[in-house]
């Protein structure tokens, strides 16, 4: 019975939480793809690698509120 208990475990382990996310199969690839798009990866429950849901945003110069700095741009 534990022995059924433990399989039935590892089954819903190896389970993919996040089944619409692309699987890498070696982290070398899940890398190299991360680096294109300027992503991070991990490393999933299910043994397959995926690409982070977040994107980095780089940052943005803030303005404040009745400035006139558009003649700048030109």
């Amino acid at each position: 019975m534990l022995q059924q208990q433990l399989e039935r475990c590892a089954d819903f382990l190896s389970a993919c939480p996040r089944p619409r996310k692309v699987e890498f199969r070696s982290q070398a690839k899940a890398r190299k793809r991360a680096r294109q798009l300027h992503m991070d990866f991990y490393k999933c429950v299910c043994g397959s690698w995926h690409l982070s849901s977040k994107v980095p945003h780089p940052e943005v110069e803030v303005w404040p509120a009745g400035s006139d700095n558009y003649g700048s741009l030109t």
